[in-house]
């Protein structure tokens, strides 16, 4: 295929990425004066990015501090938010609109909001300490959260940080929340990227599995998505086909993957007949949430408690409602005290939407239940103060 087609398919998968999460930014919008200017961008040079590049690397936000929490006597809580894959800087604003809204309206919902650009090299970090595209997650807790919680006098500790991301966006802030137990008090990941490996796109990619990420076991086509208009064969050699950038799928390499002496990210299959690599699978164990909360038993469990929440549609277009089911259950099953619904009818973006499991909007929901339990945290801890006295 011509470099000409193949970036046009390219430009084909984006869109179609994209336009999977449209509804849902859609439905994050009200009528009010405010818009993309009302966020202020900040950039930060990293040390421990640069580092780990040898050169100047910086980490963006756009953040919005409503009117109402700037010079308060008691720092307002902030979320933070992690967009889809494909999204930067520059959507913003699509991204926070519906939750700043609320802030700037109900002084109720007062809290900042911070939107974290995860773009890096073509691709999306997830925000892991990887080996291929730098020390993300200890930069962003180490360095850029106190630096932007300095600069906006908001948050300040554990109990007054929260998450919220949807589809790439989702997995980031899970991983987040559960790589840092204590440093968020609360998590909203919304129909996020695979959580358990064993339903990793229809695709078992924990060791020892003979799956295959072409082929079905019959011999039929897997596809990207449930409508089925490309093929994960013509997906990776095809459009995610270059081995130095991070396309949809390899994006997870450069995430999970070990460093090959090549430079490049070991790969989890075999490009050419979509084999599934045994050594690879065996290192993105450490990042199979799944696995990765089952390991850390009750001290991990309780370290979570009341922070997990977790929303999918039942016809999420990636079908990521299969590896959520599991984590539901799983989360049940070992009577983790956290939230995780499958959503009827719903797909990747309508999820979004009213429902019955939120009359409001799923906005709503999360900027009101993250408003209570801030709320709840603060009486706690002057009435623990008092009796102090």
């Amino acid at each position: 295929m011509s470099r000409s087609a193949a970036g046009a398919l390219r430009r084909v998968v984006l869109v179609a990425v994209l336009a999977a999460a449209q509804v849902a930014v859609e439905s994050r919008s009200f009528a009010a004066p405010l818009g993309p200017s009302s966020l202020q961008i900040v950039s930060f040079t990293s040390t421990l990015l640069s580092q780990f590049w040898g050169a100047p690397t910086e980490m963006e936000a756009g953040v919005f501090v409503p009117a109402s929490c700037r010079g308060a006597a008691t720092p307002c809580p902030v979320m933070y938010h992690l967009p889809g894959y494909g999204g930067s800087i520059d959507s913003a604003w699509g991204t926070v609109a519906g939750f700043v809204h609320l802030s700037a309206r109900d002084r109720r919902f007062a809290m900042a909001h911070v939107f974290l650009d995860p773009s890096v090299n073509g691709g999306y970090s997830y925000f892991t300490d990887s080996e291929n595209n730098g020390p993300w997650n200890s930069a962003l807790t180490q360095e850029f959260i106190p630096y932007l919680e300095e600069l906006l006098d908001v948050g300040g500790s554990g109990r007054k940080r929260f998450l919220e991301g949807h589809s790439s966006g989702g997995w980031t802030v899970t991983w987040l929340q559960v790589s840092n137990p204590d440093f968020f008090g609360g998590v909203w990941a919304i129909a996020p990227d695979p959580l358990d490996f064993q339903r990793f796109y229809e695709v078992d990619v924990t060791p020892g599995s003979t799956d295959n990420f072409y082929t079905k076991p019959n011999g039929s086509p897997r596809y990207l998505t449930r409508s089925g208009d490309v093929t994960m064969r013509r997906l990776m050699q095809t459009i995610d086909n270059d081995p130095t950038q991070g396309g949809i799928i390899s994006s997870y390499e450069f995430a999970w993957s070990p460093r090959g002496d090549d430079g490049l990210p070991l790969r989890f299959f075999n490009r050419a007949d979509g084999s599934l690599v045994e050594s690879t699978l065996e290192a993105w164990q450490a990042y199979d949430v799944h696995t990765v909360l089952n390991a850390g038993g009750d001290q991990l469990r309780q370290a979570l408690a009341g922070k997990i929440n977790i929303y999918c549609g039942t016809l999420d277009d990636f079908h990521y409602n299969e590896p959520t089911a599991a984590i539901c259950q799983f989360l049940r099953q070992s009577h983790y005290d956290a939230v995780c619904k499958l959503v009827p009818g719903r797909t990747h973006s309508t999820v979004f939407a009213s429902s019955s499991l939120y009359p409001a909007g799923l906005i709503h929901l999360i900027v009101a239940r993250a408003s209570e339990i801030w709320q709840q945290e603060q009486r706690a801890a002057i009435s623990t103060a008092r009796r102090g006295r």
